[in-house]
């Protein structure tokens, strides 16, 4: 997991072109959690797509991606339209959420804690279908939740 190169990325490369190259060169699931999970969400949902599109992107990437967008709130209603402010965001989640339900991100050493409560896993499990299980289970492995 290289560190300095999402720190950099992150917070000191301004080329915006630089760091979608990273995303799209990064071979290194951890790496890619890593910026994932320290991503500034005022910069817009293009770079979060183009880590949902890594071939390296990891189901507990996948997921981290979800509730950090505010994935929770989708699955309360998927069939909500949005507003014209929102159409972005619903975009984003809809398609992460498809992809998650299908199975299209690979297993990986990485850990995933939903980070909900004991009470909105319980409302989980009651309100959600077997497949959308994926959404309240953890995952363990390496912590890659790491503030840089």
């Amino acid at each position: 997991m290289d560190t300095k190169a999402v720190e950099y990325m992150v917070y000191d490369e301004e080329d915006g072109n630089k760091r979608r190259a990273f995303i799209t060169a990064c071979t290194d699931a951890e790496t890619l959690h890593l910026y994932a999970y320290n991503y500034n969400w005022d910069d817009g949902f293009e770079e979060p797509t183009l880590i949902m599109q890594n071939p390296n992107c990891s189901m507990s990437t996948a997921l981290t991606l979800f509730y950090l967008a505010d994935g929770v709130e989708y699955l309360s209603d998927t069939e909500q339209e949005a507003d014209e402010y929102e159409q972005d965001w619903q975009a984003f989640v809809k398609n992460l959420y498809n992809r998650i339900i299908k199975g299209d991100f690979p297993s990986s050493p990485i850990r995933f804690e939903p980070p909900i409560t004991r009470v909105e896993r319980y409302e989980m499990e009651k309100d959600l279908s077997d497949e959308e299980s994926v959404f309240y289970t953890p995952i363990d492995g390496i912590d890659c939740n790491i503030d840089v």
